[in-house]
């Protein structure tokens, strides 16, 4: 069994939640010793990526068994003999829409319908999520499966620290679906009764920019091009971790936090309640009042906080790329047989 994979993603200049999940799960196959070939294109130009993807891969993975695309979209044609795995994460640019550019809803739209026909398997990342794609394209239920993202060793087990400086942390993007405009909010209504600062750690966009916000803005640090080990440190210094996304397939980063042993508040979706079972505390990402007293109720009970630490640690162990690795692995065995 020969297998392909669209490294296109990798070669982007930006480091989302899909270059994450690339990422690790190249990492992963490795670990479990299995053999593919990665490609990807040269060129940084995302427009020339796209062409890329949809000529010189097509062509690149003609002698292949199997290519799988991890990205959300595949090229518009393959050889019939070559076999299509399609990793989709998420159809938030259809249920959240104003979270995206016209120009990028478009592309979507019309170029995911055709990745999802062509594909002899789907791979999603949540329950969840499987649900909300057969609400749109209820014609590939008996083609869809459920892998669930892991957590990168790194956080494993990884020591806290006592930092004398105080914070809370959000990590990811900042793009209006992860709210963190209510969040900013939210800590700025109850900054006045709390020591803490908060750190913002995702790539700053123009919207922070332009926020009119009453308050000691100064108490918010936005932080950049953030590494791994950087950003383990950061969850382990935390004292706590606010996710409060109004829409997600899966939620990587309040593993992270749980498995460093930082207490976590996420929003109440289906997704993030999959992930997060009972080792969360949950919001309303639609008030900023919810949010903020969420964070008090936290921040001054250190029962619950000690409590959150040790159902979050153990929660964290149940997700591991090797685990995720291994699954995908047994679905390109499938395809490989039919």
């Amino acid at each position: 069994m020969k297998v392909i994979i669209d490294g296109r993603v990798l070669s982007h200049e930006l480091n989302t939640g899909v270059q994450c999940y690339v990422r690790e799960i190249i990492n992963a196959f490795d670990k479990i010793n299995f053999k593919y070939d990665l490609v990807k294109p040269k060129i940084f130009n995302r427009y020339f990526q796209q062409i890329w993807e949809f000529t010189v891969l097509p062509y690149r993975a003609r002698c292949y068994d199997i290519l799988f695309c991890p990205a959300n979209i595949a090229p518009f044609w393959l050889p019939e003999r070559v076999k299509l795995v399609l990793t989709l994460h998420s159809i938030s640019f259809i249920k959240y829409r104003k979270a995206y550019k016209r120009s990028f809803k478009v592309y979507y739209e019309w170029l995911v319908p055709k990745a999802l026909k062509r594909a002899d398997r789907i791979i999603t990342v949540s329950v969840s999520e499987r649900k909300n794609i057969l609400n749109i394209f209820p014609e590939y239920e008996n083609k869809i499966d459920v892998v669930r993202n892991g957590v990168n060793e790194i956080y494993l087990d990884k020591q806290r620290f006592n930092e004398k400086e105080k914070f809370i942390l959000y990590v990811g993007s900042l793009s209006p679906g992860k709210n963190v405009e209510h969040l900013i909010k939210s800590f700025l209504e109850i900054s006045s009764r709390i020591p803490h600062t908060l750190i913002i750690a995702g790539n700053r966009m123009p919207i922070f920019k332009e926020m009119s916000l009453k308050g000691p803005i100064q108490k918010v640090f936005f932080r950049e091009n953030i590494g791994e080990k950087e950003l383990a440190d950061l969850y382990a210094s935390a004292d706590l971790f606010v996710f409060p996304s109004f829409y997600e397939s899966s939620g990587l980063p309040p593993l992270e936090a749980m498995s460093c042993g930082c207490p976590v508040i996420v929003s109440n979706i289906p997704a993030l309640r999959e992930r997060c079972g009972d080792a969360a505390i949950y919001c309303d990402p639609n008030s900023v009042e919810d949010i903020a007293e969420k964070i008090l109720l936290v921040l001054q009970n250190s029962a619950l906080k000690e409590q959150l630490t040790k159902k979050g640690i153990e929660r964290a162990k149940l997700f591991r790329w090797e685990n995720s690795a291994r699954s995908m692995v047994k679905i390109f065995e499938g395809v490989y047989g039919t």
